[in-house]
């Protein structure tokens, strides 16, 4: 094989080498957006949830924990059940994280989730205050744990 040869030869498996590499390095990044954009999600419905949460609470506190109106029969009902879904959700949104698990797990987030929602249950129950706090504290850690484990700060 003379030189002209070997330089055809090493130009065509050069320029595979190269397709082969910037293949390589798009999937690579490609993956990379994909778990970024899932984290994003996870994120986002986490927060959303916990602040629907938050909203019905404080309905719910306005309507029946503070002396106010007082109903019974079925508006109670339904607003029994939709409180209940609220906190469903938020239960669902912090159980099924598959991208930010680890990060809500090491931010204390979900313990303090825990907590608050055994304290919904103790007697006395805490006041709209308390739980608007600590749900105050969820959100300041799932923000904080969010934009460390995005790198945005």
């Amino acid at each position: 094989m003379n030189m002209d040869g070997f330089w055809r030869v090493a130009t065509i498996v050069g320029t595979l080498v190269a397709v082969g590499f910037g293949a390589w390095l798009t999937e690579r990044w490609q993956r990379k957006k994909w778990i970024l954009d899932n984290k994003v999600a996870e994120y986002r419905g986490i927060l959303d949830s916990l602040n629907a949460y938050r909203f019905a609470l404080v309905e719910y506190f306005a309507l029946y924990k503070s002396g106010g109106a007082v109903s019974f029969g079925q508006r109670r009902y339904d607003d029994d059940i939709a409180f209940a879904k609220a906190q469903s959700a938020v239960n669902n949104s912090f159980a099924d994280r598959i991208f930010t698990r680890i990060a809500v797990k090491a931010s204390g987030a979900r313990n303090d989730w825990s907590a608050l929602a055994t304290r919904m249950l103790a007697t006395p129950a805490p006041t709209s205050d308390e739980c608007t706090k600590i749900i105050d504290c969820i959100h300041s850690k799932l923000v904080k744990a969010s934009q460390d484990d995005l790198k945005l700060v």
